[in-house]
């Protein structure tokens, strides 16, 4: 008997993947939130190790899917280049400080693209809530671009849109991983 083969089957075995990404993005809002004066100032070790691990986390994600999960060399391309920026943040967190929310800011831009996409993989495979997902991706996109838009601010705007958009896509990430783990797709016929 001849089945489909479902390619989320494999991203299911994975979920912890993104509650670790989660995980670590709802850590990075509340501390936002917390210390709004010295965010600006000492962020920018933080988010380059977040953006290193999720980078790291993006390519161990890509190599363990890349027979099943069609968009792998994508999310390999995107761990790659989170990789690479959080190790420069890391090395260089002073020339990084100047900088600090223009990187953030395209890095959640980026990322809240990548939710977008994932929420139509989702609708694809026929998960329901995806609608949420992609809600959630263009909600943190817009506040991305607020980030963009307001670099200079640095402490109080910024720190608040920076808050915010942590928070959006660190429930994104987990709700996700959530509804992953408790999915059991149908078997294909």
């Amino acid at each position: 008997m001849a089945t489909n083969y479902d390619p989320t089957r494999r991203e299911v075995s994975t979920w912890w993947v993104y509650l670790l990404s989660g995980a670590l993005l709802l850590f990075l809002g509340i501390k936002t939130f917390q210390y709004p004066g010295v965010t600006y100032l000492s962020l920018s070790l933080w988010f380059a190790a977040v953006i290193f691990v999720n980078g790291v986390s993006g390519i161990l994600f890509a190599f363990t899917n890349r027979a099943s999960f069609g968009a792998w060399f994508w999310m390999l391309v995107l761990g790659l280049g989170e990789a690479v920026l959080g190790f420069y943040l890391l090395a260089v967190p002073i020339a990084a400080v100047g900088t600090l929310m223009l990187f953030v800011g395209w890095w959640l831009l980026f990322r809240s693209f990548v939710t977008i996409s994932k929420a139509f993989v989702l609708q694809q495979s026929g998960y329901t809530g995806w609608g949420w997902v992609l809600a959630a991706g263009i909600g943190g996109g817009l506040l991305a671009g607020l980030v963009l838009a307001n670099p200079v601010d640095g402490a109080a705007g910024t720190s608040l849109y920076l808050t915010l958009n942590l928070l959006a896509l660190g429930i994104t990430s987990c709700t996700l991983a959530f509804r992953l783990h408790n999915a059991r797709p149908e078997p294909a016929v």
